[in-house]
C-alpha cells in the first residue's frame, strides 16, 4: 500500500547509511594503523642506523661503514675513495695513502706505483678463528710504505713516491686494465706489480677455455646490476644500494658472512686429509683433468705480463714484476702460528687446489725467471732463513713481513733506483 511503502523505503536507506558508517571508520582506522605502524619502523631505522653509525665511529674512528670498492666500469672494480677507518685510508683519488697524489709529479721526484691483490694493498689476516692478533694492518706497516721511506732515506737527492695501487681480489689483467684506465696520466717512473695467487686460484677452476676477463670474478652481480632481466635484479639494486648507504645493513651482512665463511672453513678442515706435498694419485680424475686444463694454460699468465711490459714499454717506463709469498711454498722455519695456519689452510682447500699451488706457481716461476726481456723477482723464497712470524693467513703478511718484502725490493732493484737518483 502507497502510504506504508515511503516509510519502509526510508528506514532500510537509513539501515543502509547506518551499516556503511562503521564500515568507512574501520577502514580509516587501519590506514591509519598501516600509517602508525610505517612510521615507527621506519623511525626505528633510523635511530638502529644512527646507533650504529656512532658504534662505528667509536670502533674504527669513521663515520660509516662504507664499501672498500666501488664498481668500476675498466676494471671492474676499484678502491673506494671516500674509504677511510682507523687502520686504512684511501686517499681522494682511491690510492691506500694518507695524502692525496698530484695528477702531475712534482719536480725532483720519481714515482712508483705499486700493484697487485689484497697481499701488495696490505689485507689484514683473514683467518683470525686460527690467528687472531693481525685483523688490523695500518697504512705505515705495508709494502710501499717501508720502501718509500728507506728510498728516500737512502737516495735523498730526489723526492720518493710509492704509491700503493694494489685492489684487493685483483689478478694481473686487472692491473693492465688498472694501468691503461687510471695510472699511465699520473706519469710514473716505475711500475712493481706482484701477484700470483689470484691468478693461480683462477686458473685452477680455468676449464679448457681460460678467459681471464670474461672469468672476471662476480660477474654475475655485474650482470644483475647492468642488465636487469629477472627480479634477482631487483634484490641485487636494493642491497647494491644498502651496503653503499646503510652502517647497519653492512655491519649485519659483514657479520653473517663472517660468521658462515668461518663455519665452512672449520667444518671444511674437520673433514680433510691433505698430505704434504699432495700427490698426483690423491686427486680424483675430474681432479686431474681440471689440472691438467689449467696447466696447459699457464702461458697466459706470461702473456699479460708481456703485455703490461709492452704498454709500460711504449710510455719508457720501468717495470719489475714480482711472484708473491706463499705460505704453503715457504721454506722459512715456520713460527707455532705458521705451522697451524699453514695445516689448516690445507684442509680448508683441500687436496685439489693445495697441489695446484705447489705445482702451479714454480711453473710460473720457472717462466718468468727464463724470460730475460722481464725484471722479474720471485718472492718465494723471500723468507727463508728468518725465523719471526711473517705470515697472518695463506699468503698476507705480518708488518714484519711487509718490511722485509720492501727489503728484498729495495735489494733487487738498487741499481735502477741509483741510476735514477743521478
Amino acid at each position: 500500500m502507497p502510504p506504508t511503502s515511503g516509510p519502509t523505503t526510508k528506514t532500510l536507506s537509513s539501515i543502509e547509511v547506518t551499516s556503511r558508517a562503521p564500515t568507512g571508520r574501520k577502514a580509516r582506522i587501519i590506514v591509519l594503523l598501516w600509517i602508525a605502524n610505517f612510521t615507527a619502523v621506519f623511525l626505528f631505522c633510523i635511530g638502529a642506523e644512527f646507533v650504529a653509525r656512532r658504534i662505528e665511529y667509536a670502533r674504527l674512528q669513521t663515520t660509516g661503514q662504507i664499501p672498500r670498492t666501488l664498481r668500476d666500469p675498466w676494471a671492474a672494480w676499484w678502491n673506494n675513495p671516500a674509504f677511510s677507518r682507523l687502520d686504512i685510508h684511501h686517499d681522494a683519488q682511491g690510492f691506500r695513502r694518507d695524502t692525496d697524489v698530484m695528477l702531475e709529479k712534482p719536480a725532483n721526484t720519481i714515482r712508483i706505483f705499486f700493484l697487485g691483490g689484497s697481499a701488495a694493498y696490505g689485507c689484514e689476516g683473514l683467518y683470525s678463528e686460527i690467528e687472531p692478533r693481525y685483523t688490523r694492518l695500518y697504512n705505515n706497516q705495508t709494502i710501499d710504505h717501508y720502501l718509500e721511506r728507506k728510498l728516500n732515506a737512502t737516495f735523498g737527492s730526489k723526492h720518493w713516491e710509492v704509491i700503493n695501487a694494489a685492489v684487493i681480489e685483483y689478478r694481473l689483467h686487472q692491473d693492465l686494465a688498472e694501468l691503461l684506465s687510471r695510472l699511465l696520466r699520473y706519469r710514473p717512473d716505475y711500475l712493481i706489480l706482484m701477484d700470483g695467487h689470484n691468478d693461480v686460484s683462477a686458473l685452477a677452476t680455468a676449464g679448457p677455455h681460460y678467459d681471464p676477463y670474461g672469468q672476471t670474478p662476480h660477474m654475475n652481480e655485474f650482470h644483475e646490476l647492468a642488465n636487469p632481466q629477472s627480479l634477482a635484479s631487483l634484490g641485487a639494486a636494493g642491497a647494491a644500494w644498502l651496503q653503499n648507504n646503510s652502517v647497519i645493513f653492512r655491519i649485519l651482512e659483514d657479520h653473517f658472512r663472517l660468521r658462515l665463511t668461518g663455519v665452512r672453513r672449520q667444518t671444511a678442515a674437520r673433514n680433510q686429509i691433505v698430505h704434504s706435498p699432495v700427490r698426483f694419485s690423491d686427486l680424483t680424475g675430474e681432479e686431474k683433468t681440471r689440472y691438467q686444463e689449467g696447466a696447459r694454460q699457464l702461458e697466459t699468465y706470461h702473456e699479460t705480463v708481456l703485455q703490461i711490459q709492452s704498454v709500460a714499454a711504449l710510455e719508457g717506463i720501468k717495470v719489475i714484476f714480482a711472484l708473491q709469498p706463499e705460505l704453503i711454498l715457504s721454506r722459512k722455519p715456520l713460527t707455532d702460528s705458521e705451522k697451524r695456519l699453514a695445516e689448516y689452510h690445507r684442509k680448508v682447500s683441500g687436496s685439489y687446489v693445495t697441489y695446484v699451488y705447489e705445482q702451479y706457481e714454480p711453473e710460473i716461476e720457472r717462466s718468468l725467471a727464463a724470460d730475460k726481456r722481464l725484471s722479474f723477482l720471485s718472492l718465494l723464497d723471500v723468507f727463508d732463513g728468518f725465523k719471526g712470524q711473517m705470515f697472518t693467513d695463506y699468503c698476507h703478511l705480518t708488518p714484519a713481513g711487509n718490511s722485509r718484502v720492501a727489503d728484498r725490493i729495495f735489494e733487487f732493484a738498487e741499481p735502477l733506483f741509483r741510476e735514477s737518483a743521478r
